[in-house]
């Protein structure tokens, strides 16, 4: 019996050690994820409506955008990775400068 508990226990430990790392990003599910075109930098779309920006491989928040009133469901780069696109399910699709996180745009699409 002692054998059969420490094997189990053994198991649940590797299986511990074995998850990939990972770390609290929203305070709601993650919808949409994209890397700047340099790979620096991840941004994430969360349907608690915040664009989050995160140095990469590090995976520290460098800033937070309270982007929308409702879930954001995604987030894209410009080409260039100057800009940042978001939208929700509200009809506009909101333009940011990427380096200081403004609002550069807003784009009403009804």
């Amino acid at each position: 019996m002692f054998f059969r508990i420490l094997t189990l226990l053994m198991a649940c430990v590797s299986m511990a050690v074995a998850q990939p790392p990972s770390w609290q990003a929203h305070t709601a599910p993650v919808h949409s994820l994209t890397f700047s075109p340099d790979g620096k930098t991840l941004a994430s779309a969360g349907f608690d409506g915040a664009i989050k920006l995160w140095a990469w491989p590090d995976a520290k928040e460098t800033k937070s955008l309270p982007a929308h009133p409702s879930p954001a469901y995604s987030v894209a780069y410009s080409p260039d990775g100057l800009q940042l696109a978001t939208c929700s399910v509200e009809p506009v699709i909101k333009i940011w400068t990427a380096a200081d996180g403004k609002m550069a745009k807003e784009i009403k699409t009804r």
